[in-house]
């Protein structure tokens, strides 16, 4: 997962910290919400100090884009131990999120990804720009630079992995389905979970509802979207390209 060899060597402590600190930021984002996760409570729950925290993820993006790639690495596992459909896949990504609300909405946070977009831009600004005198690599300010970036790093590997199950089931499917390109059937059923998961993780949609009407009534729309989709194709409503 972590890239730097320094601390990433089997075994050694500063790897065993990082996936302590980050074990504990989890349960404070589920436990409190993120809001709650700052590197103040997070070194008060490990018991470690504020700077250490600080050069092992960067920043509070960095922080958080930690949290959500975590969360993105436990999400494929669930999809890899679900059965390679569409639907099955869809209600495992939806039983996830309303699972680990908190955790998903980290995941998803828009915050978040504008905070990235923000550092990815300054990136791009600063490779223009004239170069800064060398500073030293073992410096506190480096160590937490290189921080950031492998987490923003490694939290892109990890949502575009969880894409990937979609994306096989859908070209499974599409062979069935004449006219409907798998990536687009693969964008379907996901914007749809997404849709499903915003009802009954943010709007309480059904809340009062038993969680097996409420998976029951996300497979139905699944299904049917689904059906429909075959249906178009079947009247040639799909497109080829």
């Amino acid at each position: 997962m972590l890239a730097d060899q320094e601390l990433t060597r089997t075994g050694s402590p500063a790897e065993a910290r990082i996936r302590t600190s980050l074990g504990d930021a989890i349960a404070i984002v589920e436990e409190q919400g993120a809001s709650s996760l700052t590197f103040r409570s997070l070194a008060q729950r490990t018991g470690s100090s504020h700077t250490k925290a600080w050069s092992d993820f960067g920043d509070r993006v960095g922080l958080l884009a930690a949290v959500a790639s975590a969360g993105f690495e436990r999400l494929l596992a669930n999809l890899l131990a679900a059965p390679a459909d569409l639907e099955a896949l869809a209600l495992t990504y939806i039983d996830f999120a309303t699972k680990h609300p908190q955790l998903h909405r980290v995941m998803h946070d828009p915050e978040l990804w504008a905070g990235i977009a923000a550092v990815e831009a300054q990136a791009a600004a600063d490779a223009g720009a004239s170069p800064e005198p060398a500073r030293d690599s073992r410096s506190l300010r480096a160590r937490a630079d290189r921080a950031r970036e492998r987490w923003l790093a490694e939290l892109e590997r990890a949502r575009n992995a969880c894409f990937a199950p979609f994306g096989h089931a859908a070209t499974e499917r599409a062979r069935s389905m004449p006219g409907v390109p798998a990536g687009r059937l693969a964008l379907m059923v996901t914007a749809l979970a997404d849709g499903i998961i915003r009802q009954h993780v943010d709007e309480q949609v059904m809340a009062h509802a038993s969680p097996e009407r409420r998976r029951a009534e996300a497979a139905a729309l699944i299904g049917l979207a689904l059906w429909g989709a075959g249906g178009a194709s079947g009247r040639g409503g799909g497109t080829t390209g």
